[in-house]
């Protein structure tokens, strides 16, 4: 605008004849309940008492909601929304129904319209529909607890300054006075603007941004109040952003942010907000806000272009940061910094160690622009010797269910860690929480509703007889969609994890670790050995080992029955396959079936899961799911269009295909007991033919209750 020369109003003249919009990607939408995760490590590093954390004598487990005990406490609202989704009926509904009004689903969305059942018949409740996703939320909910990401009252925001300081300098190009009207409503101190929160408005909110390694990296700021009218004009839609004063010291606090796509967590907790305050000396202006962590400027590496060893290592300082060790490092040390139950020195050379690797977490994040490396071996290089009880949990609950042969699985070390531990003599917060999490999964009770009765749920079933007057051709029908609409459900979600099974290759390994032959020929060359059969050859040597007696075979007859299983000569590897020392028979059936199945994946990817038996209505319904992410809206329409095609078509066999009524196909649905099918595929049809519970019940007379004798 400057260098053009414009005022402020000609700019926008100029913005007004393109139809550009600036977007937010990814934080727009709303927290559907106002909770938000927090910070583990803001667990560690705040003054929280045990008491304020979670009490020693509350029960680690319910049997009604924590919402009724008038206590708080920090992990209170975490175990209330665990409560809520395996047990509490009355917000399940709540949870659900609030779908009726959500503006981000279009009125056809299926979701919307099964909110919409829900609120005319409660009883739906108990479907599999919404059960599992109560499951899959209650699951989530307790692995999160784990590993320190507690449920409260707050929301995750984009970092700015105050806009209307913005306005204002733009608006003082044109005139003084706009300048000094918007001036007056610009934040000032520790100040905060938050349109449109999900959580009640506090007299203070914690503010916290990631990574949080050490104390005083939050700051506590006050919600603007009152909001000025050019404020709330101009700037009250922007509910994902939180301005705040850039001359107060809130983003030197935060490890250093700016705002340039920073996002921020607001935390509406009181009792966080209190325990947050102890790191105060009075109020929350600059002067009270100290001390804090400044991470200092570096000058940046300048490099030559033209160099390629000098863009290679540029490149590779670029993708090699060390965040995520570093703030391992910290949190060890700020477990110990931070427990009042050590000696005094001991905890200051642990917040002095906590604090210098907070400033080195910031080099290391500026490394990426200034090429800068900060030195790190001292922290990194060398064994700690105080290990963490909950970096150690969060590193198995963080790893997939893969093992070797020789290592044990994640339940079972999972298993070990709990077994293996003194809860009673750990005292950190942080450090109990995962046994805090076993214990509410462990000890909650789990509600287990039973499925509603068909006259319950449908109005058609109020007729006793109703099933008998459905045509069989037409439930046949339905059954055979049905049927096909669940093996295309399996074969896409198949298609997604299919990968060949790791098992077989890790029992070879392991039986060749047994006889002390790994290092006489591995596992690749085992398998080379097999490179030139065809699956058709696999296939038939694999039969015929099955219906062979191999496990029994003598030492001497072997070499003999190996060459009848293979219509060409044998594998050279013969003599390890001939070994049976150690279970070695399974050697040749575990390679045999590794490589049929991956023969068979690879004719799956060829074919995009269909085979050459399949029916065309099978064909129908995977065409253009297979491989999709969403390939549960494809089958759904694919679905839609065989029960009702868009006109009249003929299949193969020169039949002519007719369309079924959409309240037949519920009929004949609930009839094959597939209430699952209707939930997901017709909830539009399934609405219409609910049981209206919200209506009230009409009182009888005497002269009805006399004709119903």
């Amino acid at each position: 605008m400057k260098e053009n020369g414009l005022t402020w109003r000609e700019y926008l003249d100029r913005c007004r004849k393109y139809n550009h919009l600036l977007f937010v990607s990814g934080m727009d939408r709303r927290s559907r309940d106002g909770l938000t995760e927090l910070n583990f490590q803001l667990l560690n590093t705040a003054a929280i008492t045990a008491e304020e954390y979670r009490p020693h004598d509350l029960p680690l487990g319910w049997d009604s909601s924590p919402e009724s005990t008038e206590r708080t406490w920090l992990t209170k609202e975490t175990e209330t929304a665990y409560y809520n989704a395996i047990a509490n009926r009355e917000w399940q509904l709540n949870y659900f129904c609030a779908d009726r009004d959500n503006p981000e689903l279009d009125i056809v969305d299926q979701r919307r319209i099964r909110a919409e059942m829900l609120y005319k018949n409660p009883a739906f409740l108990s479907e599999h529909v919404f059960q599992k996703e109560l499951a899959d939320k209650a699951k989530q909910l307790r692995e999160n607890y784990g590993i320190g990401k507690l449920m409260v009252s707050g929301d995750t925001r984009y970092l700015s300054d105050d806009l209307m300081r913005l306005l204002a300098v733009i608006a003082r190009t044109t005139s003084e006075q706009a300048y000094s009207v918007l001036m007056r409503e610009c934040l000032s101190g520790a100040e905060i603007y938050a349109p449109q929160p999900s959580y009640p408005v506090l007299e203070r909110l914690t503010i916290l941004r990631n990574p949080h390694i050490s104390r005083n990296e939050e700051a506590l700021v006050t919600p603007l109040a009152p909001v000025g009218p050019l404020r709330e004009k101009y700037l009250s839609n922007l509910h994902y952003v939180a301005m705040v004063d850039s001359r107060s010291l809130i983003p030197d606090r935060l490890g250093g942010a700016d705002y340039d796509g920073d996002t921020v967590h607001l935390y509406a907790e009181p009792l966080l907000s209190r325990c947050i305050s102890r790191n105060y000396d009075g109020g929350l202006e600059n002067a009270d806000n100290l001390p804090l962590l400044k991470i200092p400027s570096v000058e940046p590496l300048i490099a030559d272009a033209n160099d390629w060893r000098a863009r290679f290592e540029t490149v590779k300082s670029t993708f090699s940061s060390r965040v995520g060790q570093i703030s391992n490092a910290a949190l060890r040390r700020s477990i110990l910094a931070y427990d009042e139950s050590l000696p005094v020195e001991e905890r200051e050379q642990y917040r002095k160690e906590t604090e210098i690797l907070t400033i080195l977490t910031g080099l290391e994040i500026d490394s990426a622009k200034s090429g800068v490396k900060p030195e790190l071996s001292e922290y990194l290089g060398s064994r700690t010797a105080v290990k963490s009880l909950f970096l150690k949990y969060k590193g198995i609950a963080g790893d997939p269910d893969e093992h070797e042969w020789h290592e044990l699985s994640k339940a079972k070390r999972l298993k070990a860690y709990f077994a293996g531990i003194e809860w009673d003599e750990v005292t950190a917060n942080l450090e109990r929480t995962p046994f805090y999490a076993q214990q509410l999964w462990k000890q909650t009770i789990h509600a287990s509703p039973e499925q509603a009765d068909s006259a319950e749920l449908f109005t058609f079933a109020a007729d006793p007889g109703w099933k008998d007057k459905l045509d069989p051709q037409t439930v046949e029908r339905v059954r055979s969609i049905i049927a096909d609409y669940e093996e295309a459900k399996r074969r896409c979600e198949a298609y997604r994890h299919l990968k060949p099974s790791t098992n077989y290759r890790k029992d070879v390994q392991r039986i060749l670790f047994s006889r002390d032959q790994e290092d006489e020929i591995s596992v690749e060359d085992l398998y080379h050995g097999f490179e030139r059969y065809s699956h058709r050859e696999i296939q038939g040597a694999l039969e015929r080992l099955r219906k062979s007696d191999w496990q029994f075979t003598p030492e001497e007859d072997r070499l003999a029955v190996l060459y009848e299983l293979f219509t060409t000569s044998p594998p050279y590897c013969r003599d390890i396959l001939c070994d049976f020392r150690c279970g070695g028979y399974r050697i040749l059936g575990d390679i045999l079936m590794d490589l049929d199945e991956q023969y068979r994946i690879a004719e799956v990817h060829k074919h995009k899961g269909i085979n050459k038996n399949d029916s065309e209505q099978l064909r129908a319904m995977l065409q253009g799911a297979i491989g999709k992410a969403d390939y549960q809206k494809q089958i759904i329409r694919n679905c839609m269009n065989i029960m009702q095609p868009p006109h009249f078509r003929a299949s193969l066999s020169g039949e002519e295909i007719m369309r079924i009524p959409l309240d037949t196909v519920v009929q004949c649905a609930e009839a094959l007991g597939k209430r699952r099918f209707i939930l997901e595929v017709l909830p539009a049809a399934a609405l219409d033919l609910a049981v209206d519970r919200t209506k009230p019940k009409k009182k009888k007379g005497f002269l009805s209750k006399w004709l119903m004798r």
